[in-house]
């Protein structure tokens, strides 16, 4: 059975995961065409963009333009059970596309 408090911090992780899906439903920047769920990123080593959301992207009206949510370039990786490797914002990968030439890295 689980303490008063483990039960609190796990109630806190569903609603903050809760806000966030809903924080990439309603931000149109979030929408861009050509970005795919994370889930389906290639997991073999291919470089690909990422899009990175800070836990406390939540909190503000426009996350992109307060430094929230980043593109960065990034890499799947096995060490230590595998996942993404990358540099820049530390958070949470939500979404990936294919690297093109010439894109910038911007949210």
């Amino acid at each position: 059975m689980l303490s008063a408090a483990a039960s609190r911090r796990i109630e806190a992780e569903r609603e903050y995961l809760a806000r966030l899906d809903l924080l990439c439903a309603l931000t149109p920047r979030l929408a861009t065409k050509g970005w795919c769920p994370i889930e389906t990123a290639p997991h073999d080593g291919t470089e690909v963009e990422i899009r990175i959301v800070h836990f406390m992207a939540a909190a503000f009206d426009d996350p992109v333009s307060e430094g929230y949510i980043a593109t960065c370039k990034a890499k799947w990786i096995d060490h230590n059970g595998g996942g993404f490797t990358w540099r820049g914002l530390a958070g949470t990968p939500s979404q990936w596309r294919p690297l093109s030439s010439g894109r910038q890295e911007t949210a």
